[in-house]
């Protein structure tokens, strides 16, 4: 199984938003910048952790982007599950399968994506800037704060 690249940039930018100083402000394209990737899909991306409260966007000047929640109420499994259209391994949908209705995979990759997901559901954003140090010296943040969000 693999994630999108829509879900790879939305952890990304919470993992960004994660490590700056608290109360600071973030543009989107600061983040862009740092990880090389495309302005236009990472404003759709920020747009939906927005409008899921995982982001919370400051109009007008001196506006921007930071976390919407403190980091360590942010589960990765449950932010998959909201950047992921769809975690299905297979889609049985389209009815030309001459194994539909006997067949067992369905659910066994059902079950297996929920497993997926309930182990995701065990860390947090904050788990995964435990070695803030580093992630900040490789993103080239320069303020080191000791407590993250």
């Amino acid at each position: 199984m693999r994630l999108t690249t829509y879900t790879d940039m939305g952890l990304r930018a919470l993992l960004f938003l994660a490590l700056q100083p608290k109360g600071q402000i973030s543009r989107i394209s600061e983040i862009t910048e740092t990880y090389s990737v495309s302005h236009n899909h990472m404003v759709k991306v920020i747009n939906q952790l927005t409008r899921e409260g995982l982001v919370k966007g400051i109009r007008g000047k001196g506006g921007g982007i930071t976390l919407g929640k403190p980091a360590e109420y942010i589960l990765l499994g449950e932010t998959i599950q909201l950047l992921e259209k769809h975690l299905d391994v297979v889609d049985c949908s389209h009815g030309n399968c001459l194994l539909t209705g006997n067949c067992r995979l369905k659910d066994a990759f059902s079950e297996a994506m929920n497993a997926f997901v309930t182990v995701l559901n065990n860390y947090t954003l904050k788990d995964m800037i435990d070695n803030r140090k580093t992630l900040t010296e490789v993103l080239q943040i320069t303020e080191i704060i000791p407590e993250p969000y």
